[in-house]
C-alpha cells in the first residue's frame, strides 16, 4: 500500500505546529522501506520517565512501514 503526502516538510510541519528542521521532504508516496516525515515529541535520544512540561513537536526523516525483525528461532539441542 501505498500513501501519498503531496506537501513539502515545512508545510506539513506548519500544519502541525511542528519544527521541520531540514527535513528534506519534497511531497510523493511513502512506500514501505522508504524514508517519509514523521512528527515526534523530540525525545528520541532521551531515556527516562516524560518531563512534566510539553517537549517541542519536530518532523523528522524516519523509515517508513518498516516490519519487525522475525522471530528467533532456536532448535539446536544442548
Amino acid at each position: 500500500m501505498l500513501y501519498r503526502l503531496d506537501g513539502a516538510a515545512q508545510a506539513v510541519a506548519r500544519l502541525f505546529g511542528a519544527e521541520a528542521g531540514n527535513d528534506p521532504w519534497s511531497g510523493g508516496h511513502a512506500a514501505p522501506g522508504q524514508f517519509a516525515p514523521v512528527i515526534t515529541a523530540g525525545r528520541e535520544a532521551v531515556a527516562g520517565p516524560r518531563p512534566r512540561e510539553r517537549t517541542p513537536r519536530r518532523m523528522i526523516p524516519r523509515l517508513w512501514g518498516v516490519p519487525p525483525p522475525p522471530p528467533c528461532r532456536n532448535n539446536a539441542a544442548y
